[in-house]
């Protein structure tokens, strides 16, 4: 994640009365947590982290890096416009095979 140059300067930033503090100011909106890292010399380090969500559906192909990289790849090729045409017939055969349940039975 590319962070602004004007995001970079330093700022003093106040505890509230309920001990908390603040980093709306500082950092992107798409950023949804931090990774927080208590230094051996006190400083805490904070790394922004932009979570995406997803339907559960979809949990496998994150957890399967080659198709993860397929897709991305993917993505990047129509992104520059190297896009193919699939001919109808492919729709028909992906429709036609079995479900991952109909393979376990």
């Amino acid at each position: 994640m590319a962070i602004n140059p004007k995001q970079q300067k330093e700022k003093r930033i106040k505890v509230d009365s309920r001990g908390k503090i603040s980093l709306k100011s500082l950092v992107p909106e798409e950023v949804t947590s931090y990774k927080a890292k208590l230094q051996d010399d006190g400083t805490i380090l904070l790394r922004p982290i932009m979570e995406v969500e997803y339907h559960p559906e979809e949990a496998w192909l994150f957890k399967n890096p080659k198709a993860l990289k397929m897709v991305k790849e993917g993505l990047e090729a129509a992104e520059k416009g190297e896009v193919t045409r699939i001919d109808e017939s492919f729709w028909n055969e992906v429709d036609a095979l079995p479900d991952e349940e109909d393979e376990e039975e």
